[in-house]
């Protein structure tokens, strides 16, 4: 790795190559300047660009740091320069320049340590463990015209080159910390063994198969290995914590929610887990968490509206109520309308603009869970008190 003279003494290392051939001179001017003052013949040399390496991006340099301790890692640089040749009595003199200047970077595509060590006195970027290597870059002609009209200069016979890669040495400096004498009790090391016996919840959902339950409905949680009898923590980020008795059931456990009233749980997604034994007579503690939605049940105030100036209005009692914060639509049909009115509250009144005669489904979305709009019966059909008649006046 090198300080930050590594740039200009990549520029200096190339300018001296390319002073070894039959090129009178070699300046390394931005193009505009480089136009201004072309009266002797001269290969013009600009870094025009520099980019991260995406290979040594995230890479830690070998040798900054001995194992087990961390090292921050360097800035690894792409350098682009742009090769031009000026100042020529022929076009002919430019072409010849240009291929004498092209034809060194190609011998020459590796630059030595060497080289680098005498082209810029007080870099050490010659001490770098990456080979520096000098690749030439297509530049498609609509890129170039756009690299050349930047300048304001007027175009001359050009070709780009990629040097890669420089490494900057990072000032953060190296962590050491102590080696370690002892690995545990023993100086055996964690000890790590598969055990198939581990309780793991698979999923919580109303019996009969609903991935949706309400207040008083029994609930299946499915896992493995799971203990019974057990307690079921479930956990809603508007609302109290709420622990259940559970028992064991045919490939899990089974817990009764709170029936509806004051302790029902709240409309919306909650998390369940199981507590946990612990080994020592420790508390019992979570295990793995699964979701259980929990659908609100609503009672329309009326299921016949009559429009006002083309709207209806539909009211309905929520229960459990509402929760500040929680988000409240009414889905009319197939329309989502958010709900206007103070949360936290039983009773919600929707004003729909425009709203289609005749017979349409009524469901509240409560957080993403939506009230049943069926019946539990076999096959399910449409539940005739969920529905709304909207009629002209």
């Amino acid at each position: 790795m090198s300080n930050t003279k590594a740039l200009s003494a990549v520029t200096s290392a190339l300018q001296w190559l390319l002073q070894r051939g039959a090129i009178p001179k070699v300046t390394t001017l931005p193009p505009d300047a480089a136009h201004k003052d072309n009266a002797v013949p001269r290969v013009n040399l600009f870094l025009f660009q520099s980019r991260l390496n995406a290979a040594w991006v995230n890479g830690e340099y070998p040798g900054a740091a001995l194992g087990g301790e961390a090292a921050p890692a360097p800035l690894p640089l792409v350098l682009s320069y742009l090769v031009t040749a000026l100042g020529g009595t022929t076009p002919a003199q430019d072409t010849e320049m240009l291929a004498e200047a092209m034809l060194l970077l190609h011998d020459n595509a590796i630059l030595s340590p060497a080289e680098i060590q005498s082209a810029l006195a007080g870099s050490d970027f010659a001490t770098q463990i990456e080979k520096v290597r000098i690749t030439p870059q297509p530049l498609p002609v609509d890129e170039i015209s756009k690299l050349w009209m930047v300048f304001q200069a007027p175009y001359r016979l050009s070709v780009a080159y990629e040097v890669s890669v420089v490494l900057l040495r990072s000032r953060i400096p190296a962590g050491a910390p102590l080696p370690v004498l002892r690995r545990g009790s023993d100086d055996r090391g964690p000890v790590a063994a598969a055990d198939a016996t581990l309780p793991f919840v698979r999923s919580a959902e109303a019996a009969g198969g609903r991935n949706v339950a309400v207040a008083g409905d029994r609930i299946v949680v499915r896992g493995d290995a799971l203990p019974a009898p057990a307690t079921l923590r479930l956990e809603h980020p508007l609302a109290d914590p709420v622990e259940l008795p559970a028992t064991a059931a045919d490939d899990g456990l089974t817990a009764t929610l709170p029936p509806a009233g004051p302790a029902a749980l709240a409309a919306g997604v909650w998390s369940l887990t199981v507590l946990l034994p612990r080994p020592g007579g420790a508390p019992d503690g979570p295990g793995n968490v699964v979701p259980l939605a929990v659908a609100p049940v609503i009672t329309l105030t009326s299921q016949q509206v009559v429009t006002v100036d083309g709207a209806a209005t539909i009211g309905l009692t929520v229960a459990p109520p509402l929760l500040a914060g929680q988000r409240v639509a009414l889905l009319l049909g197939d329309r989502v309308l958010p709900v206007p009115v103070p949360l936290g509250t039983a009773s919600v009144s929707v004003t729909v603009p425009d709203a289609p005669l005749g017979s349409h489904t009524v469901r509240l979305r409560v957080d993403l869970t939506d009230t049943f709009w069926y019946t539990r019966t076999t096959p399910p059909a449409v539940d005739p008190a969920q529905v709304v008649t909207v009629v002209a006046p």
